[in-house]
C-alpha cells in the first residue's frame, strides 16, 4: 500500500519527504514536518541526528537530494536564501554573529536593512529618509519586545551571552519574517537566563503571531513552550506529538532523554 502523504500547510513552514546526503551518509530521511504561524514548534534529537541539516535545507542553505519546502503554499525548494527571506522566513545560528565594534540598536537594525536592501541592493549603500526611519522603528520594536531597550547605546562588545541571544533575536525580529528558525537559542545560557527567554519566546508568540520552530537542547524550555514536538534519531523522525505526548513516550526517552525527567 502506498503511503498517503500530507499535502504542504499553506499558512506557514512545510517540508514534504525531506531527504540530505553527503555522499554516503544520509543526514535526514525522509522527512514530513510543518511549522505554521502562530505555533511554537520543537524540533529535538541527539547530536548528530539531522537537525541543524534540516534547517540548512529549510533555508536553502544546502540542497535536499529528495524532497520539497514550502512557504505559504508555495514551492521554495529551488530558491536561495535570500528570496526565501524576502518570502517571510528568517534564521539564526548556533555561533552568534553580532557586529561586535556597532551599537545594539544598530545590530538590530541591521534585520530590517537586509530585508529591505534583498530587494534593491542599492539600498544598502543610500537609503531614505523614510528607510532609515522605518529601520530604527522596526529596530524600537524588537529591542522593546525582547526587553533589550535599556542596552540600546552599548556597544555588542561589551554584552554578556545572554544579553547577545537576545539581540540576535531581536535582529530576527526586526526582518518582516513571518517564520523563524531559532538554532540552539538557548545555548550559553545559565537557568535564569534561559527561563527569562523563554517568556520572551512566549511573548513573541503572543504579541507577533509568527512562527518559530525551535531546535533545541535545554529540554525544560522545550518543554514549557513548545506547542508541538517533532523528534530526530539518526536523521529520520522517530516521534512527533504535543509535549505531554513526548514525556509519556517510550520511544523518545530510549533515543534521547534517556532518564533525563523532563
Amino acid at each position: 500500500m502506498t503511503a498517503v502523504v500530507a499535502p504542504p500547510t499553506t499558512d506557514g513552514l512545510s517540508v514534504r519527504g525531506l531527504s540530505v546526503r553527503f555522499g554516503g551518509l544520509v543526514a535526514v530521511d525522509n522527512l514530513d514536518l510543518d511549522a505554521p504561524e502562530g505555533r511554537l514548534t520543537g524540533l529535538i534529537g541527539p547530536n548528530g541526528a539531522g537537525k541543524t541539516t534540516t534547517f540548512d535545507a529549510c533555508s536553502g542553505l544546502n540542497t535536499p537530494s529528495e524532497g520539497s519546502v514550502h512557504l505559504f503554499g508555495n514551492d521554495v525548494s529551488r530558491l536561495g536564501p535570500p528570496a526565501r527571506a524576502q518570502r517571510g522566513l528568517g534564521r539564526t545560528f548556533q555561533r552568534m554573529e553580532l557586529f561586535n565594534s556597532l551599537s545594539v540598536a544598530d545590530n538590530v537594525a541591521l534585520g530590517r536593512e537586509a530585508a529591505m536592501a534583498g530587494s534593491n541592493v542599492l539600498r544598502q549603500i543610500v537609503a531614505s529618509r523614510h528607510e532609515q526611519d522605518e529601520m530604527m522603528e522596526a529596530a524600537a520594536g524588537a529591542m522593546e519586545l525582547c526587553g533589550i531597550s535599556d542596552l540600546a547605546d552599548r556597544r555588542a562588545s561589551a554584552l554578556s551571552t545572554g544579553q547577545r541571544r537576545l539581540v540576535e533575536l531581536a535582529r530576527a525580529l526586526a526582518g518582516r519574517f513571518r517564520i523563524l528558525l531559532l538554532d540552539e537559542p538557548s545555548s550559553g545560557l545559565d537557568h535564569n537566563e534561559t527561563a527569562r527567554f523563554g517568556d520572551i519566546l512566549e511573548r513573541v508568540m503572543a504579541e507577533r503571531g509568527v512562527g518559530l520552530l525551535l531546535v533545541e537542547h535545554d529540554m525544560s524550555l522545550v518543554m514549557r513552550v513548545c506547542h508541538h514536538v517533532y523528534v530526530l534519531d539518526f536523521g529520520k523522525l522517530i516521534f512527533e506529538g504535543s509535549t505531554d505526548d513526548i514525556r509519556d513516550s517510550e520511544i523518545v526517552r530510549a533515543a534521547y532523554l534517556g532518564a533525563e525527567e523532563v
